[in-house]
C-alpha cells in the first residue's frame, strides 16, 4: 500500500505540472487569438485582453511555487479549478454573459477536472460552473454589471431564461459524462496495475522454479542469445 500511495502521489504531482503549464498555454492562445481576430492592432483592445492574461501568468507563478513547497497536491488542484471557474465567469461578465464565446471554456474546465481530480470532483466543478454562470446572468438581468438587462435579453426574457437553463443542463451533462469516463479510466488503471503485479509475480515464480531444478536449464531466443541460465547449468558447464 505504501508503494501504491507513493505512485499515486507521483502521478498527481506530474498531472499538476501539466495542469499549470496547460492553463497558461491555453490562456496565451485564447487571449492573443481574441485580440488579433476581433480587434486587430487596436491598442485599447490589446490592453483589455492583456489584463486577464497577466492575471493568469501571475497565478501560474503562484501555483508553481505552491507545487514546489507544498505537499497538499489534491487541495492545490481543487483550488486551481475553483479559481478557473471564477476567471471564466469574469470573462463572461465582461463579454455579454450568455452571448459570450467564452461559455465553452466552462466545458474545458469540467473536462479537465475529470482528468486531474476524479469523478466526484468533476460533478462538483460542473455544479460550480452552472451556479457561477446562472448567478452572473441573473445579476445582469437585475441591473448589475456593465450591460443593461435589455442588452442581455435580446430576443426576450423567456428565451433568455431558456438559454440559461439549457447552458446549465449542458454543464451538468458534461460533468456527468466526464465523471463516468474518469471512473472507467480509474478502473482500467487499477486493473492494469493488478495485471502488471500478477505478471511480475508469475515471472518471479518462474525464475525460482528454474533455479531450483537440479538439471541444467538454458533458454535462448530465436537468434541464439541466452535468455536464462540456471545454477545447475553453471555447475555442469563450469
Amino acid at each position: 500500500m505504501g508503494a501504491e500511495a507513493t505512485e499515486r502521489r507521483y502521478s498527481l504531482a506530474q498531472k499538476l505540472w501539466w495542469l499549470i503549464a496547460g492553463r497558461v498555454s491555453a490562456a496565451l492562445f485564447l487571449f492573443l487569438a481574441r485580440a488579433i481576430w476581433l480587434h486587430g492592432s487596436n491598442t485599447q483592445a490589446w490592453a483589455v485582453t492583456l489584463s486577464p492574461l497577466l492575471i493568469v501568468i501571475a497565478l501560474t507563478a503562484i501555483y508553481a511555487l505552491a507545487r514546489t513547497f507544498s505537499s497538499a497536491l489534491l487541495l492545490q488542484a481543487r483550488v486551481q479549478f475553483f479559481i478557473d471557474i471564477f476567471l471564466v465567469t469574469w470573462l463572461l461578465w465582461t463579454t455579454d454573459v450568455i452571448h459570450s464565446p467564452f461559455i465553452a471554456v466552462y466545458i474545458v474546465v469540467i473536462a479537465a477536472s475529470s482528468l486531474f481530480l476524479g469523478p466526484r470532483d468533476a460533478i462538483v466543478v460542473s455544479l460550480g460552473c452552472a451556479v457561477a454562470f446562472t448567478a452572473s446572468a441573473l445579476a445582469v438581468l437585475n441591473g448589475y454589471g456593465n450591460m443593461t438587462p435589455d442588452q442581455l435579453i435580446g430576443n426576450g426574457r423567456v428565451q433568455t431564461f431558456q438559454s440559461i437553463g439549457l447552458f446549465d443542463i449542458a454543464f451538468l451533462v458534461v460533468g456527468l459524462l466526464s465523471a463516468r469516463l474518469a471512473e472507467r479510466q480509474s478502473r482500467s488503471d487499477v486493473q492494469l496495475q493488478a495485471a502488471t503485479q500478477s505478471l511480475a509475480n508469475l515471472r518471479a515464480l518462474h525464475e525460482r522454479i528454474v533455479e531450483s531444478i537440479r538439471s541444467g536449464v538454458v533458454t535462448t531466443d530465436l537468434q541464439g542469445r541466452i535468455y536464462t541460465f540456471n545454477a545447475a547449468a553453471v555447475e555442469i558447464t563450469g
